[in-house]
């Protein structure tokens, strides 16, 4: 992230700048209603990539100058949970060393160990964790957070307060759980959680449904409801606080409408890295089915505006040795772009690009050279020398075209370069023994 391209949006500044972030999209839980989740088994939807960051990404996007001007970050994962980052401890403490502000983090709770969460909570009150504990006992916290276990959550999140008090359970209400709350801050309570978020899910408004049916994880045909005996206000009545309204706000089309994440200075970025105004606008591009579109063809997504008009938008990656930067660009400016790229000859670029860098690009030329080779059709018959040629000529274009426009940064693409140098040695060398 480059600070000159934040400090020239109208969108967001720098100073006091508050981030939510997906670091990955992997997840140990398999929650019906996620996003990431295919009713049908619980298995993870097809094509979402596996995306994680590692500390030197972050690093990179993220250097102690511009953390030092920061409000803080929120992880709270739209596509994985982010305690599956391999690097997140170590992100957050950097985070902490540089940044003034608070660091959220939003989690199921049932991984690591107790110890881990113990080392996490002394990296000061700056860290606060939210456990996701949706029931009383295990069936009833697993019929939504399946794949995880209610024990190990709990005594996870004991560890953690044993150095830092900045924890809170949180629960989504359903029909199976909602009349048992009294039970669930007893329990809560006897593992030091003192703080509670409850949560009225409003998924099955939107998704226009009484009920929700699934496959469980044991092979079981399961049902999720919504809750139905407690409303925010009788809630508030009943536990205290205020009765908010908040929503009724938002529904008053009539009133001015202000973008809430705008007012808050806050930005939303996907697991890809792209930078999003908010969560909603970040799932344009990450929607399942969408990421082939966006990421793999030279094409623009395109919806359909309430007035019945076409909206435009598309993403572009661009990359230096600086680093790199991922630009959005919105319907006028998605034709100028493409104007732009033609005259240049950009979306021929882009196909050269695929060709050249596809793994499945080369494993398919090989193949087909390695037939040639050991299945010599007859206009090839004691053409030696020419089979040797081509294999070494075609080796050599995949290794030319990685050095002017490959990822440099990839490990997988290094590796398959030098085993092609090798393999260009190795059939010279071939070529110079005498034929059997």
């Amino acid at each position: 992230m480059d600070k000159k391209i934040l400090e020239n949006s109208r969108y967001a500044t720098i100073k006091n700048l508050l981030v939510n972030m997906d670091l990955t999209t992997a997840c140990n839980a398999a929650c019906p209603l996620c996003e990431r989740t295919n009713p049908e088994l619980l298995e993870t939807i097809e094509h979402l990539p596996s995306i994680q960051w590692y500390l030197d990404d972050f690093k990179k996007a993220f250097p102690p100058h511009i953390l030092k001007e920061m409000a803080g970050f929120s992880f709270c994962g739209s596509w994985g949970d982010v305690i599956m980052c391999k690097d997140i401890y170590e992100i957050i403490e950097y985070i902490c060393k540089y940044c003034p502000g608070e660091t959220n983090i939003s989690t199921n709770g049932s991984l690591r160990n107790e110890q881990w969460w113990e080392k996490l909570g002394k990296l000061g009150d700056k860290v606060k964790v939210t456990f996701a504990i949706e029931g009383i006992n295990q069936e009833m916290h697993s019929l939504y957070r399946q794949r995880t276990n209610l024990q190990k959550i709990l005594n996870n999140a004991k560890a953690f307060l044993k150095h830092n008090k900045n924890a809170i359970a949180q629960i989504i209400l359903f029909e199976h759980n909602e009349d048992y709350l009294d039970e669930y801050f007893e329990m809560c309570k006897k593992y030091d959680l003192k703080k509670f978020r409850i949560i009225f899910s409003g998924r099955f408004v939107a998704m226009g449904i009484k009920d929700f049916s699934f496959i469980d994880i044991n092979f079981i045909p399961q049902k999720l409801k919504p809750n139905k005996n407690i409303t925010m206000k009788n809630f508030f009545e009943k536990y205290g606080g205020k009765y908010n309204k908040a929503s009724e706000i938002i529904m008053n089309f009539e009133e001015e409408i202000n973008c809430k994440w705008s007012l808050q200075n806050r930005i939303f970025i996907n697991p890809d890295g792209v930078v999003s105004p908010c969560c909603y606008i970040g799932h344009i591009f990450f929607h399942p089915g969408r990421w082939e579109m966006n990421n793999k063809k030279p094409l623009y997504s395109a919806f359909n505006r309430d007035d019945g008009s076409e909206g435009k938008v598309r993403r572009v990656d661009l990359e230096d040795e600086s680093g790199w930067t991922t630009v959005v660009f919105w319907n006028n400016a998605v034709d100028e772009l493409n104007e732009v790229m033609t005259a240049n000859n950009g979306n021929a670029a882009f196909i050269v690009n695929e060709i050249s860098n596809s793994l499945l690009g080369k494993f398919g030329g090989f193949l087909a050279l390695l037939g040639a080779w050991y299945y010599t059709p007859g206009f090839l018959a004691n053409q030696r020398s020419v089979l040797h040629g081509v294999f070494i000529l075609y080796t050599l274009l995949t290794i030319i075209g990685w050095l002017m426009i490959g990822d440099k940064g990839d490990p997988l693409g290094i590796f398959t370069t030098l085993d092609e140098v090798v393999l260009i040695i190795a059939l010279i060398l071939h070529l110079r023994t005498p034929e059997d």
